[in-house]
């Protein structure tokens, strides 16, 4: 799992880091920054396992579609090889 853009992991990530760490709060049992992109990132695409972070996301002109269609880096897939 990566950025499409950026080709960083969610650990790699001090947004997903700081915001899983939150989302562990006061929680038995904790989840990695994976799992977390998995749960709230909107931009993952699971069958690539491809999203966009926060400041590439802006980078790219942060593309949107409504809700059930919404944006996904389905665009990318050949940066993930």
């Amino acid at each position: 799992m990566q950025c499409a853009v950026c080709r960083k992991a969610p650990a790699e990530l001090k947004e997903y880091v700081e915001a899983t760490a939150d989302y562990n709060e006061g929680k038995a049992i904790p989840i990695s920054a994976d799992q977390y992109v998995r749960l709230e990132e909107g931009t993952f695409n699971p069958d690539n396992e491809l999203f966009a972070c926060t400041l590439c996301y802006i980078k790219i002109g942060m593309p949107a579609k409504p809700f059930p269609d919404r944006w996904q880096p389905i665009d990318f897939i050949e940066l993930a090889s």
